[in-house]
This record gives structure tokens, C-alpha cells and sequence, in this order.
């Protein structure tokens, strides 16, 4: 029965051991738990559409995407095209070229303008690009594939998940500075997005690869490729279109870049990254095979080489960030992330 001076629809709950608990109460832990009041907190700040830009980029975009590309690629490389493991690893290590340009990708959306816009333009243009090459990927029967066309079809499902997550991360950054007391909310927006999603999709990826081979993972990851295309479309990251910028202005904007010590420094490191990674890539695919040795020896020599030269370019900016960006590059070259171990047991070689 409804307490005395309470609503006529307020309903109480006690047991001997628990004081009475509400049925409002207890709708409200609910929603808490479910995740629709943190949802409705940040809908209210920034507008549904962009929320579920987000979510559409980190969830759908990368969490399910990522887990069925990634999932798909060693199977239809070793099994499919029959790769060995050392050709395995080159080409996946090319295709990853676009995570290492990511700053490049952020300091040209800030410099140059596409159709008057810095983001949707290029969260298109990934999603464009994503859709062709998983289409091509689903379509393409694997023995008219060659590793290199192979490489270069995976680089561009990369471009697809690598270019909207920087898209959204400026846009999320632009948005903290307003709010910053929802700053880690939307961290917590985008990140817990990319668990929720990925976590089913890494669940199902292996018995649909059992069941159906690896081409259908890329087959549904096109529908990935075309979630992140709706936020640019629908104008859901809420950029204001202004006049397009002249080759002047944007002239201007690059020199404005480099004319300022500490942007110069940041552009210059992005710049290094993106430039030996293309380079190491490209290295790797089309000699790697002949010249491994060499190959090997300049890998790890440069590695080394581009940490030095990064912590002496970004402590001029903050100490600080110079040995974040050391410790980051070193614990990649010494204790690097390989599927080694699957591609031994998987496929085992004279190779390998």
C-alpha cells in the first residue's frame, strides 16, 4: 500500500532484514544499471544524434567490424589464398599502416577543410572506402587474389576503422572542452561501446568462420562500413557547414602550423611516424621475402632510431609526453603483439 503522503501509484517493498525501497527506486537503479540514465544524461548535453554517432563509430564501426576482419584475415590468408606465416605476417603488418598515420590523419582534418567541413567529410571517405574493400573481399574468389592486392584491400578496411575513430575523437575533444565535467562520460561512451559490441561479435566470429569460411565475416562487416557512413550523411556530428577554403587559405593554415614552435614539433613528429611506416610497409611486402634478414635488421634498427628521434622531438613540447611516446614505441619493439602462436599451430611451416 502506498505510504502516508505519498502519490497514489508509489509502491513500497520490505522484508524483515531491508529497509522499504520504492518502486521509483528501484527503476531508477535500473536505468543505472542498464545504461539508459547515462545515456539520457548524455542525450540531453549533446543531442541523441551525436551519441549514436558514437556509438555507431566505436561499436558498430570498430567493436563488431574490427572483431570480424580481424577474425576473417588470418583464416583467409593462411587457408584461403594459402599464404605461409611469413608472408602472413608482412601483409598484415602493411595493412596496418593507417593505425600508425592516425596523427596524420587528425592534423590534416584540422588543416584542410573538405566542402567546408573537418570531419564528416573524412568519416565518409573512410566508410567509402571501407565498403569497396570488404566488398571486394566478400566478392573476389581467394585464388584470383595475389598478397599484395590482398594488402592493399585490408590497408583500406584499416583506413575505415582508423580515420572515423580519429573523426570522433576531435569531435569528443571539441566537446569536453565545453563540458568538461562529461568528459569521461563520453570517454566511457566510446570505449564502453567498443566492448559492448565487440565482445558478441568476438563470440560468434569463430563458428561462423567454422560454419560459413571467412569471406561471410567480411561480407558483414560491410554493414560496419556502412554504419559509420550514416553519421557524416545525416550531419549527426553537428558541424556548422561554412564556405569552402580557397588553396590560399588553406595555404595559410599549413603555414599558421608551421609557424608555431609547438604545433611545428607535433605536425613534424606525425609527419616521421606516418613517413617511416609507410616506408617499413612498403619495404616489407616487396623485398621482404628475398632480402628477410635485412629486412629484419633495418626493422629493428629503425624502430629503435624513430623512438630516439621522437623523444628528442617531443620533449621540446613536454617532457612528459616525450617519454609517454618512449615508453609507448619501446613497449611495442620489445614485447610486440603477434599472432605468432596461432600462425605456428594453425599452419605450421619450414618458415616459420
Amino acid at each position: 500500500p502506498p505510504r502516508p503522503g505519498q502519490g497514489e501509484y508509489e509502491c513500497w517493498c520490505a522484508t524483515p532484514t531491508t529497509r522499504p525501497v520504492s518502486m521509483a527506486t528501484l527503476l531508477r537503479r535500473a536505468d543505472s544499471l542498464t545504461g539508459r540514465a547515462f545515456l539520457r544524461r548524455l542525450s540531453a548535453a549533446f543531442g541523441w544524434r551525436y551519441v549514436a554517432a558514437c556509438i555507431l563509430a566505436y561499436g558498430v564501426n570498430q567493436g563488431m567490424g574490427e572483431k570480424f576482419v580481424f577474425g576473417a584475415r588470418q583464416y583467409y590468408l593462411l587457408d584461403d589464398i594459402g599464404m605461409t606465416s611469413a608472408e602472413y605476417g608482412r601483409v598484415a603488418g602493411f595493412s596496418h599502416i593507417p593505425w600508425q598515420l592516425k596523427s596524420l590523419f587528425g592534423l590534416l582534418s584540422d588543416t584542410v577543410p573538405l566542402g567546408g567541413m573537418h570531419r564528416a567529410p573524412y568519416m565518409l571517405i573512410a566508410g567509402v572506402l571501407g565498403l569497396f574493400a570488404l566488398g571486394m573481399l566478400t566478392a573476389l574468389p581467394a585464388a584470383t587474389v595475389s598478397a599484395p592486392l590482398a594488402g592493399f584491400l585490408l590497408l583500406l578496411t584499416n583506413v575505415n576503422f582508423a580515420m572515423p575513430d580519429v573523426m570522433i575523437d576531435a569531435t569528443v575533444a571539441e566537446r569536453a572542452k565545453v563540458r568538461p565535467e562529461l568528459g569521461a562520460a563520453l570517454q566511457a561512451l566510446c570505449w564502453g561501446s567498443l566492448g559492448v559490441a565487440g565482445v558478441p561479435a568476438g563470440v560468434v566470429k569463430g563458428y561462423l568462420i567454422e560454419w560459413y569460411g571467412a569471406r561471410l565475416l567480411f561480407g558483414l562487416a560491410i554493414f560496419a562500413a556502412l554504419a559509420v557512413m550514416v553519421p557524416p550523411l545525416g550531419g549527426w556530428l553537428g558541424e556548422t557547414r561554412r564556405a569552402a577554403a580557397s588553396r590560399k587559405g588553406v595555404r595559410a593554415m599549413c603555414g599558421e602550423v608551421w609557424s608555431h614552435p609547438t604545433k611545428k614539433v607535433v605536425a613534424a613528429s606525425a609527419a616521421l611516424v606516418g613517413l617511416y611506416s609507410i616506408s617499413l610497409g612498403v619495404l616489407q611486402l616487396t623485398v621482404g621475402r628475398s632480402h628477410s634478414e635485412l629486412v629484419d635488421s633495418l626493422t629493428l634498427g629503425g624502430n629503435f632510431g624513430l623512438t630516439t628521434l621522437l623523444y628528442l622531438l617531443l620533449r621540446r613540447v613536454d617532457d612528459c609526453l616525450a617519454r609517454a611516446a618512449v615508453f609507448t614505441f619501446l613497449s611495442g619493439v620489445l614485447q610486440p603483439y603477434s599472432s605468432v602462436l596461432f600462425e605456428w599451430a594453425h599452419a605450421p611451416a619450414a618458415d616459420s
